[in-house]
């Protein structure tokens, strides 16, 4: 994890991965991300991924079901 951020007053965590390749991130990259954010028992959990180049789709659709936020280069 790159990024990990905490609301206590709203019991939020915010997890985030940055991946600066010259190739789409994997879905992987999303699994590894909420795995590892299972170490953290907020019951409202948000999700971030920042790319160079952009997503797999299988990635994209992932991102769908746990509602990530897949932010490309030149979004940012």
């Amino acid at each position: 994890m790159d990024i990990v951020g905490f609301d206590e007053a709203a019991l939020n965590g915010y997890f985030g991965e940055c991946k600066w390749r010259n190739e789409l991130v994997p879905v992987s990259v999303l699994e590894k991300l909420i795995e590892r954010s299972r170490l953290f028992s907020y019951p409202q959990k948000h999700f971030y991924l920042f790319a160079k180049h952009g997503f797999t789709e299988q990635c994209q659709q992932l991102a769908k079901q746990v509602n990530c936020h897949l932010i490309t280069f030149t979004e940012m």
